[in-house]
């Protein structure tokens, strides 16, 4: 099939399109920039928030869209909220038409979790696909609104969709929040959370793209969403299964739930109190049973994995 793939040089984008080429697709990526080896891909400068940009001659003769290309990771502080608005939604918006004028058969939409909620501290909140949506910032409102979006034009005009909602998603060349935890591990940090309790779904960015490549390839016919993971995980049992394969021991130190909790609210880092103690459950059975998917890789080999690109990345920084 000739696939087009959406942030194509993005953390997922990256490791989603060699796994296109091996199964024999046509492959066509879009950036933000031309800096990108053209072997095999056929590359596109695109800014899907340029009402100007030609997304026509983009998506000319493409059976499938996969949309990766979003705004994320930045703080409304940061910047103007607007961005998540243009990009996440109106840029999804324009890409939907010039789908809708080419013929395209099938758009694959990667949301986030965050478009249905942050979960909860007691843990008792589990995801699936009958949640009813309740986004708490402007990154999952805005994935959300292209959500329906999505929904809504697709089925208004025959074309085929499908909405995977993932949770954090790790591995290889990850950024933000993950790395600065692979930092604190290897840095041996002191990291008051032994006495945390909780329960996280997280995704391996390989298992997520074998799942995309999964709706690609999937005879059905599509017109639905899902939540996606692949492992539960505490905070404190994440952070020794990284420091297993640091072959380095964690400074877990015990510390009182309630007293972190208070002294994250008065320093402004409640978000990152309810990331590092509360829970965020995703029960995926619908996905595995629908396309009898199960993942190619396990948790250990993930943080394996993802650990050996960290010490490689890691060195060569040292030695530079």
């Amino acid at each position: 099939m000739n696939i087009l793939v959406t942030g194509g040089s993005g953390f997922v984008g990256t490791h989603l399109l060699p796994e296109l080429l091996a199964r024999n697709h046509q492959v066509r990526a879009s950036s933000l920039s031309n800096n990108h080896a053209a072997d095999d891909v056929e590359w596109f400068v695109a800014d899907l928030t340029n009402p100007d940009a030609d997304l026509p001659s983009m998506v000319e003769g493409i059976d499938t869209v996969v949309h990766l290309a979003a705004l994320a990771h930045r703080s409304e502080r940061e910047g103007d909220a607007a961005g998540y608005w243009q990009l996440n939604l109106e840029g999804t918006r324009r890409l939907l038409d010039a789908c809708k004028a080419s013929g395209v058969k099938r758009f694959i939409y990667l949301s986030s979790i965050k478009a249905l909620g942050e979960g909860s501290i007691s843990g008792e909140e589990i995801y699936n696909e009958n949640t009813v949506p309740g986004p708490c910032d402007v990154y999952g409102k805005s994935k959300r609104k292209a959500e329906q979006l999505v929904q809504t034009f697709c089925n208004d005009c025959g074309m085929e969709f499908v909405v995977l909602r993932p949770p954090l998603v790790y591995g290889p060349g990850v950024r933000a929040n993950f790395l600065k935890l692979l930092d604190a591990v290897q840095g041996r940090t002191v990291l008051p959370l032994a006495s945390i309790t909780n329960r996280r779904s997280l995704l391996y960015v390989k298992n997520l793209c074998d799942m995309i490549v999964t709706c690609v390839e999937s005879d059905r016919t599509l017109h639905d969403s899902f939540v996606v993971a692949d492992h539960d995980a505490s905070t404190p049992d994440l952070i020794r299964e990284i420091g297993k394969h640091m072959q380095v021991a964690p400074r877990l130190w015990p510390f009182p739930v309630i007293m972190l909790k208070g002294l994250a609210t008065l320093a402004g880092r409640a978000g990152i109190y309810q990331r590092l103690a509360g829970s965020l459950v995703i029960d995926s059975r619908r996905f595995r049973e629908t396309f009898d998917w199960s993942p190619r890789y396990d948790f250990s080999q993930a943080i394996a994995e993802t650990v050996d690109w960290y010490n490689n990345t890691h060195s060569a920084k040292a030695s530079g």
